[in-house]
């Protein structure tokens, strides 16, 4: 496990490597806030996902607080990291497979 911590006014903690099931993991916390993020694959794609010229992301969000606004608000952050990872990957490289990557908000 790798443990980073930022020395700012905002507490800003980051630790790596902390889920021992996924293909990497992360865990960072500012101030009350928690977020734990998991990956796993790349993995073959379901059949009914796959392209078979790019990889698939498949981003799951789940939060703690369920209030309708909280909901959402994590559905318009979910298109964003979805937009994110998907810019970030060299998705043309892995065609027919799909990674997933569950975020965990507290």
């Amino acid at each position: 496990m790798i443990d980073v911590e930022a020395r700012s006014s905002l507490g800003l903690k980051c630790e790596a490597g902390i889920l021992s099931r996924c293909s990497g993991s992360s865990k960072v916390t500012m101030g009350r806030t928690v977020v734990l993020a998991g990956v796993h694959g790349p993995n073959e794609a379901r059949t009914s996902q796959q392209n078979f010229r790019n990889l698939v992301v498949d981003l799951r969000v789940s939060n703690v607080s369920s209030s309708a606004a909280d909901r959402d608000k994590m559905s318009s952050i979910e298109k964003v990291i979805c937009d994110c990872v998907n810019n970030m990957i060299m998705r043309c490289q892995y065609p027919r497979m799909a990674i997933t990557l569950t975020l965990q908000v507290r």
